[in-house]
C-alpha cells in the first residue's frame, strides 16, 4: 500500500487510476499536467499490463504490417515520475464503501498464474478505465475455438496461426485438407473485423502468394455479418466502399445476415450451414471487463454490456468521488444514447475524470463530459482507406494521410512516433514481415 505520509505539512491525497488503456494512461498524464506542488497528489496506477497498447491498430500486427513495438508503450518510461506508482496486477475487487481496491499481482519469482499474491489499495479518489473484453453473445465453442483480437498476444496469436497453417497445408495431402488450414474466418462485419480482414487479404495476395505460390489460390477469408451490410453502425457510404473493396481483393467472401450459431476446432456453425475452418475470428462484439463490485449503495450497470452508468461529470451518483471513464463507461447523451466504445472518447474521458478530481479538491464544481465525434476512418490497404472527418468524406491518398496522422497523434513521444513511420515507409518499397512473433 503507498506511503501515505510524505514529508509534507498536509497529508498526501491517494488517487487510484485502474487500466493502463488510453482512459487511464491519459487520465494520469492529466493529474500530473494540472495538478499544483502543494496539492501533494499521490497517484497509483493499477493495471494487468505494463505498457498502453494502441488497440486501434493491433490488427496491423497481425497482417505484418507493423511490429508489436510500435503499437505499445511501457508504462514506466511514459509516467516516470516521482508521484506516480505503477503496480503491475489484475483488478479483482472495488470496496466503494471502504475504499479499498483488491488486486492480484504476481511475485516476481513466480512461474505461473497460480502464484499469485492479493495486494491492496486504499483512495480517496478512484478513476476506474479498465477498458472492454471480448462478448461472444453465448454462442457455443466461442470462447474456446475463436481467436479475439483484443490484446497484443492476440495478434500475434492470429499471425503466427496464419503462417503456420499455410506450412503444415504444404505438407497435406488432400486440397479438402489445405482449403480447411487456409480458411479464415472472421466474425463480425464492423470495422474491427473488416479491416481485419482486409489487412489479412493483402497478406495472402502479396508476400504469402510469392512464398506459397502453390497454395495461395485456395486461401479464403469469410466474414460473417448479422446485419444487411457491413459497418452498419457507420454511415452507410462506408458500407457501399467497403463491400467494394472487399471484392476486388478476390479471396474474401461476405456473408450477411447471417449468424455464426456455434464455433467448433474445425469450424463455424452458420445457420444450417458449416463453414470449415481453424481459424476463426471473433470481432462481433465487447463489453466492459468485469471486477467485483462492492457497494451498499445502489449502482446502474447495463445488463449487456456491463458498462456503469455515470452522471455527465463521469461520477457515480452514489459515489461521487469514483469516476468512470473509457469502455467502462455509460455516459448518456440526449437522444443519441451512451457515446461510442472508441478510442477518441476514452482519452477525453480520461482527461476529464482527471480535471474533475482536481475540481473536487479545490472546492469546484465538477464539469459535464461533452465531445463531439470528430470522425471515423476505415483501412482496407492499398490506397482503399476510407475517411469522414468534421462532416466531410474522402479516400485515397488524403485519407490514408488522415489515418496514419490520426495513429502518430495518438502516440506519446518522438521514439514511437518515428518507430511508426519508419515501418510504414519499410513497407512502400520492401516485403512485409512474415515470420513468426
Amino acid at each position: 500500500m503507498p506511503d501515505t505520509t510524505k514529508n509534507s505539512p498536509t497529508q498526501s491525497t491517494r488517487v487510484v487510476v485502474l487500466g493502463s488503456g488510453y482512459a487511464g494512461i491519459h487520465a494520469v498524464r492529466q493529474l500530473l499536467k494540472q495538478s499544483k506542488p502543494v496539492e501533494n497528489l499521490e497517484i497509483t496506477l493499477v493495471s494487468n499490463t505494463d505498457y498502453l497498447l494502441y488497440v486501434t491498430m493491433i490488427y496491423e500486427v497481425a497482417a505484418g504490417n507493423l511490429a508489436p513495438s510500435s503499437v505499445r508503450q511501457s508504462v514506466r518510461t511514459l509516467l516516470a515520475n516521482d508521484d506516480v506508482q505503477f503496480l503491475q496486477g489484475d483488478v479483482k475487487r472495488v470496496d466503494f464503501d471502504n475504499q479499498t481496491v483488491s488486486y492480484d499481482a504476481m511475485d516476481a519469482h513466480a512461474k505461473d498464474s497460480s502464484q499469485l499474491r492479493e495486494g491492496s489499495l486504499s483512495y480517496d479518489y478512484l478513476i476506474s478505465a479498465i477498458g472492454s473484453e471480448t462478448e461472444f453473445y453465448g454462442t457455443p465453442g466461442a470462447a474456446e475455438h475463436a481467436y479475439t483480437l483484443k490484446t497484443l498476444p492476440d495478434s500475434k496469436a492470429i499471425k503466427n496461426t496464419l503462417i503456420n497453417h499455410f506450412e503444415e497445408a504444404s505438407l497435406a495431402t488432400s486440397e479438402a485438407k489445405k482449403r480447411e488450414l487456409l480458411s479464415v474466418v472472421v466474425v463480425g462485419g464492423g470495422p474491427t473485423g473488416v479491416t481485419l480482414s482486409a489487412k489479412i487479404a493483402d497478406l495472402l495476395n502479396n508476400e504469402l502468394a510469392q512464398v506459397f505460390p502453390e497454395l495461395y489460390q485456395l486461401a479464403e477469408i469469410t466474414i460473417i455479418e448479422s446485419k444487411e451490410k457491413l459497418l452498419s453502425q457507420l454511415d452507410p457510404w462506408f458500407s457501399t466502399r467497403s463491400a467494394k473493396a472487399l471484392e476486388e481483393k478476390k479471396c474474401v467472401k461476405v456473408l450477411t445476415n447471417s449468424v455464426a450459431t456455434a464455433v467448433r476446432p474445425d469450424g463455424v456453425v452458420c445457420g444450417d450451414s458449416f463453414i470449415s475452418s481453424q481459424c476463426v475470428i471473433w470481432t462481433a462484439g465487447v463489453r466492459a471487463r468485469e471486477f467485483t463490485l462492492e457497494a451498499k449503495k445502489e449502482i446502474e450497470m447495463d445488463t449487456h454490456c456491463r458498462r456503469l452508468h455515470v452522471k455527465e461529470t463521469l461520477q457515480l451518483p452514489t459515489y461521487r468521488n469514483v469516476f468512470v471513464a473509457g469502455d467502462q463507461a455509460w455516459v448518456n447523451r440526449p437522444d443519441e444514447g451512451p457515446y461510442p466504445m472508441r478510442a477518441q472518447f476514452a482519452v477525453r474521458q480520461g482527461c476529464q475524470a482527471a480535471d474533475n478530481i482536481l475540481h473536487l479538491m479545490r472546492d469546484q464544481s465538477p464539469n459535464d463530459f461533452h465531445w463531439a465525434d470528430k470522425g471515423v476512418v476505415v483501412s482496407l490497404g492499398h490506397g482503399r482507406t476510407y475517411a469522414k472527418i468534421v462532416g466531410f468524406h474522402f479516400s485515397g491518398p488524403l485519407a490514408t494521410i488522415a489515418y496514419k496522422s490520426i495513429y502518430l497523434m495518438s502516440t506519446i513521444g518522438a521514439r514511437a512516433k518515428l518507430q511508426a513511420i519508419l515501418e510504414w515507409g519499410m513497407n512502400m518499397f520492401l516485403p512485409r514481415d512474415v515470420s513468426e512473433l
